[in-house]
């Protein structure tokens, strides 16, 4: 018995052929949705701020994870690009927009910033060493927390310049061309004026180093150069008196002047001439010591008073017709005052 074959239409042909079509679509589209949606998971790192999630995951969730973490209407900065290839222990840092506190030496500043880490802040706020900043409180890979207080120390170096002024010394030369007592000053000083310049380092407006780095003499000083005599006088040469014969040589007054005439004592004193003064004699070679005005008498001008006798000028510190007589230890005379008429033996040395 013989089979009959029927041959297929080809409408029967037609249909079957798009059914081919069709799964081969379906594969495809399996394909495709295998390599973007089911690739082999990554190890993928999300940090937030200060927060570490770690999650398995593919490119195609990528979005769906970073939105479990924060809401997609914050404004933030991330390190991730969505058209690049999702890699194996890949970190996406995301940051946030944080409050922050600044302690800058003596000021405090408050900044909002979106940096992730304290490195970052520094160099988006210019807060380098160069610039005098250092921070003293955290580490620059140390990540940042809102509300977080920074602390810095600024540093400033300047340069102070001081000038000093020292006064000259005073030299004393004895002079045997010059009268026993007497002095001549023979060099008058100059203060040395020096100059000198610092490099100042200060912290937070403190300064905490000083350092000399230049110095130089602005002007020369010199000393005071006076000269001391050690002449011994000798009888009636020139205007002198000597030891021997000073209140017994008959010497010519060369005027006469009317004078008050008071009285003074120490228990050791000086003279303002420089002449030392025998407080227990109260006398110098023999003459009483006297105070005067050295505009009318000179130091070493040498007087008769009536009833004392001969006197020298040693001392100052009265003014005009006043003389004031040394009398050291002893009792000042019960009238205190008097008022001679003096004469005139030797004006100064």
């Amino acid at each position: 018995m013989k089979t009959k074959v029927t041959e297929p239409s080809k409408k029967a042909i037609a249909i079957h052929g798009h059914h081919y079509v069709l799964r081969a679509l379906v594969l495809v589209g399996f394909l495709v949705f295998a390599l973007v949606g089911f690739s082999t998971p990554k190890e993928v790192t999300i940090r937030i701020d200060n927060t570490v999630q770690t999650a398995y995951t593919s490119k195609a969730y990528v979005s769906q994870l970073i939105s479990e973490f924060i809401d997609p209407n914050t404004e933030m900065m991330m390190n991730y690009d969505k058209t690049a290839p999702l890699v194996d222990e890949m970190e996406i840092v995301i940051s946030t927009p944080k409050t922050l506190t600044l302690q800058l030496g003596n000021m405090t500043r408050t900044v909002t910033t979106s940096a992730l880490q304290v490195q970052e802040l520094l160099v988006e706020e210019n807060l380098t060493e160069q610039a005098g900043y250092s921070l003293v409180n955290a580490n620059v890979e140390d990540y940042l927390a809102k509300g977080m207080m920074l602390t810095f120390d600024f540093t400033t170096y300047t340069q102070d310049v001081i000038t000093e002024s020292i006064a000259a010394t005073v030299e004393y030369v004895e002079d045997d061309t010059l009268l026993e007592g007497s002095e001549e000053m023979m060099q008058t000083g100059i203060d040395t004026v020096i100059e000198r310049t610092y490099n100042v380092r200060t912290v937070n407006e403190a300064i905490v180093e000083r350092t000399l780095v230049d110095e130089s003499i602005i002007t020369q000083g010199q000393p005071t150069i006076i000269h001391i005599g050690t002449k011994q006088a000798e009888v009636a040469i020139a205007n002198g008196v000597s030891n021997e014969t000073a209140t017994e040589t008959p010497l010519q007054p060369i005027a006469t002047l009317a004078m008050k005439m008071t009285f003074y004592g120490c228990q050791s004193c000086g003279s303002a001439s420089g002449v030392p003064v025998d407080s227990q004699t109260k006398m110098y070679q023999g003459m009483r010591i006297l105070s005067a005005d050295w505009s009318i008498l000179p130091a070493g001008s040498i007087v008769n008073i009536p009833g004392w006798g001969k006197s020298i000028v040693l001392d100052t510190g009265v003014s005009g017709n006043h003389i004031d007589m040394f009398i050291g230890t002893d009792s000042v005379p019960s009238h205190g005052v008097e008022y001679p008429t003096i004469e005139i033996i030797r004006l100064g040395w």
